[in-house]
């Protein structure tokens, strides 16, 4: 148990160095870096939520806010859509979350680091997509408040409806 939690600090902190770092001297690298850090860290959140039975946790909309990410930086790179949706989730309920529900870096807690990760990465790796996009993507010309507030609400209200009918019909029992 000592040995997890020594490797655990030891990632966190590793993590924090090499995300600053990425962030500072190589924002166009960002989006990899992204990927290398959230799908681990989702995977595991996966294996350990599903033993203790609160896999249904991961329907929230911070997991689908990560997972839309996650296809734009790896499926679609280029699409407007896409990239304002997730910049409104980004930046409005995710950025929001972290002080509503107290995130902290603690080092000796993956479930910790995991959850500021999940909140906190989506908004730096839209600020790099916008700022300093990886080569070959262009970026917005420019992202204006009215356009980006309907398709960030109309996006959230797309998963409340889906999370409402998967969570309160089809698994109901």
């Amino acid at each position: 148990m000592l040995c997890y939690a020594v490797m655990v600090r030891r990632c966190g902190v590793i993590g924090c160095f090499v995300l600053e770092f990425v962030l500072l001297r190589h924002p166009e690298w960002f989006s990899m870096c992204f990927v290398a850090f959230i799908v681990p860290l989702l995977l595991l959140r996966l294996l350990i939520y599903r033993r203790l039975k609160w896999h249904y946790f991961l329907l929230d909309h911070c997991y689908v806010s990560n997972a839309s990410c996650l296809a734009q930086v790896l499926l679609w790179p280029e699409s407007q859509l896409l990239m304002l949706v997730n910049f409104a989730h980004a930046n409005g309920p995710l950025a929001l979350a972290i002080p509503t529900w107290r995130n902290s870096l603690v080092f000796h807690s993956l479930d910790k680091i995991t959850s500021s990760y999940v909140h906190g990465m989506p908004a730096m790796l839209t600020f790099c997509l916008r700022w300093y996009p990886p080569p070959g993507v262009s970026p917005l010309e420019s992202i204006g408040f009215g356009e980006t507030m309907k398709l960030g609400v109309g996006a959230y209200m797309a998963w409340q409806l889906s999370h409402l009918i998967v969570t309160e019909i089809f698994l109901a029992k």
